[in-house]
């Protein structure tokens, strides 16, 4: 028979019981259609169906059957040479790494991903990840090197004028220094990070009046 054509087959019937909400039969479609891909050697046909395994358990909060999937894909993404996708995917692995309050091994990630990012020179991603490792450090108690990434991700939103990444670090600082005890500087970022938010809305209100 047509392998290929089966394993095809049996993913597309796993995303239709996906999406009538029959998560079981989904994962019974999908993960033999993973088995099929697996045996045919075909890269590819592995990657979409692990996309939509690890989504799928994510969605149904099976966190560690989520990250499984993904560090499986993660090790195809690298075979198949795709560098930028290969980064949000280890992006992916830290988030259920953090979600699983497992910061330590999220950081891990994180910092792949941002290197990445770094070495194709893409600096929305870079300033994003910075960002997480921030947050990341935060929910783990530690203050000072979460601030110390929320400021580096901050200095590339303002030479990149993005002002709602710029209020977002400063609500991210405020809120370590909430955190530390440090009330007075608290305030100062929470009020930075007000006043880009009230600029933007007062901006956006203008927009739609010219």
């Amino acid at each position: 028979g047509n392998k290929e054509g089966e394993a095809s087959v049996l993913g597309n019937i796993g995303i239709v019981y996906r999406d009538i909400f029959k998560t079981d039969e989904a994962l019974k479609h999908l993960e033999e259609s993973l088995d099929k891909y697996t045996v045919l050697n075909n890269k590819l046909g592995q990657s979409d169906i692990l996309t939509q395994l690890w989504r799928l358990n994510y969605e149904i909060n099976y966190f560690d059957k989520a990250i499984e999937y993904l560090l499986k894909l993660m090790v195809i993404t690298e075979e198949l040479g795709l560098t930028e996708k290969l980064s949000s995917i280890m992006g992916n692995i830290g988030n259920l790494y953090c979600v699983s309050n497992d910061f330590d091994k999220a950081v891990v990630y994180y910092e792949q991903a941002l290197d990445i990012c770094k070495i194709i020179g893409n600096q929305r991603k870079v300033a994003s990840y910075l960002s997480r490792i921030g947050l990341a450090y935060l929910y783990n108690s530690l203050y000072l090197e979460a601030l110390e990434y929320f400021s580096n991700s901050l200095k590339i939103y303002e030479r990149s004028d993005n002002l709602h990444g710029e209020a977002t670090q400063y609500g991210n600082m405020g809120i370590a220094y909430k955190k530390m005890g440090e009330l007075d500087n608290a305030l100062v970022y929470f009020k930075l990070a007000l006043e880009i938010f009230t600029r933007r809305t007062s901006l956006k209100h203008v927009k739609m009046m010219s």
